[in-house]
């Protein structure tokens, strides 16, 4: 099933799967994925994150929230969207 929210899966560290809200906590720009600096940005106020999602730097209050992710037996990837979870407040 293809869901309608937008979503960035990634392969995170220790070849674990993290599925990344793909809206900026701020004010809900789209954030981009920049392959050459390998880091999220919000082009509309200028924050950007890690690859895990981690804020670097701009006004966003938080890292990028993310959902829970399943990997069943079968090997499918599978983003529950019920388990959401809000992004660390960063100092």
């Amino acid at each position: 099933m293809v869901s309608p929210i937008p979503i960035y899966l990634i392969r995170g560290p220790e070849e674990r799967f993290l599925a990344l809200f793909a809206r900026d906590p701020f004010r809900g720009c789209h954030v981009v994925w920049r392959e050459a600096s390998q880091e999220f940005v919000d082009p509309c106020h200028g924050s950007r994150y890690s690859a895990e999602g981690i804020w670097l730097e701009g006004p966003s209050p938080r890292n990028l929230d993310g959902f829970g992710v399943v990997v069943t037996a079968e090997g499918e990837v599978r983003v529950d969207v019920a388990q959401f979870w809000m992004g660390a407040r960063h100092p």
